[in-house]
């Protein structure tokens, strides 16, 4: 069963990283112009900065980064002799800050909304992903943004301008990954949680919570860039032709390297299976403890 999850979740994942169309075959050189073999030359060292996890693409809170972003960051430092080094930032909002303010030079994973578009150049998507709507099993019927009325609604930053123009009656809880809000439904401290079905899919699996599910669909989709500050194009289509080199094998590599971890046994207080354990035990614990006493009585 676990197996078959994993399976439907590579799946989906490598669904979402770009196309095999017009990637150059392997061995063959980076197609990249004047300018931007200019600014290769001009800037060997790429500071970068993550504000927000969505394993198994980044994760940084409890360690050095990693996963699928860092893998296509170590691509792209072997197919341009760039080195990439990892700057760390206290919030989601310094991130940003840095990145406008020419503190950094990329953010590798960030959402592309209307807004940031204009704030950033970015490269074209490398995942698209659909926004789903996820609940508790018992929890009341919610599949459209109309159904969201008055519920507390669990969102990644990034995504709280459009759920909130979808739904603007819902009451938003925004997090700095998806792992607390999985862990935040599943303790029944907001009522629904949005966001890219896959990311949150892992991290159901990951922390084994169980008792969540997908119940419906919003209107709308996530899409994750490399980003850099508007100065920076020449980097940004430097990155862009890296994402073209990385051929199908690869992409399925990557994939397949994330899938591997086991789920983490303190996320499965959230599930049945942990609840039954644990009944099971504290029976176990009483029966032995009658057993003790009657013992004790006839002895």
């Amino acid at each position: 069963m676990l197996t078959r999850r994993r399976a439907a979740l590579a799946t989906a994942l490598i669904a979402s990283l770009p196309a095999g169309a017009g990637a150059q075959a392997p061995g063959s050189e980076l197609a990249l112009d004047v300018a931007q073999r200019a600014w290769i030359a001009a800037h060997p060292v790429v500071r970068w900065t993550a504000i927000f996890e969505a394993q198994p693409y980044l994760s940084f809170r409890s360690g050095p980064p990693r996963g699928i972003v860092v893998d296509l960051l170590a691509r792209a430092s072997g197919l341009t002799g760039l080195r990439f080094e990892y700057l760390p930032s206290a919030t989601h909002d310094e991130g940003l800050a840095r990145l406008r303010d020419g503190g950094v030079d990329l953010i590798p994973m960030l959402g592309r909304t209307p807004e940031r578009l204009g704030q950033f150049a970015f490269t074209e998507p490398y995942a698209t992903h659909p926004i789903g709507l996820f609940t508790r099993r018992r929890f009341g019927y919610v599949a459209s943004p109309a159904d969201l009325a008055g519920l507390k609604v669990g969102v990644p930053h990034g995504l709280d301008t459009m759920i909130s123009a979808a739904a603007p009656n819902a009451v938003l809880v925004r997090f700095e990954d998806m792992a607390d809000g999985v862990r935040a439904l599943a303790a029944r401290r907001i009522d629904v949680l949005a966001g890219s079905v896959p990311v949150l899919r892992y991290w159901i699996l990951k922390l084994g919570a169980d008792d969540l599910w997908l119940q419906g669909m919003l209107p709308m989709s996530s899409s994750l860039g490399m980003a850099g500050a508007p100065s920076a194009a020449p980097m940004i289509g430097v990155m862009d032709a890296v994402l073209r080199r990385i051929h199908a094998p690869e992409r399925r590599e990557l994939i397949d390297a994330w899938m591997q971890a086991e789920p983490d046994w303190p996320g499965r207080i959230a599930g049945p299976t942990a609840t039954v354990a644990l009944a099971a035990l504290a029976g176990t614990g009483w029966w032995l403890y009658r057993r003790r006493a009657r013992t004790g009585v006839s002895g």
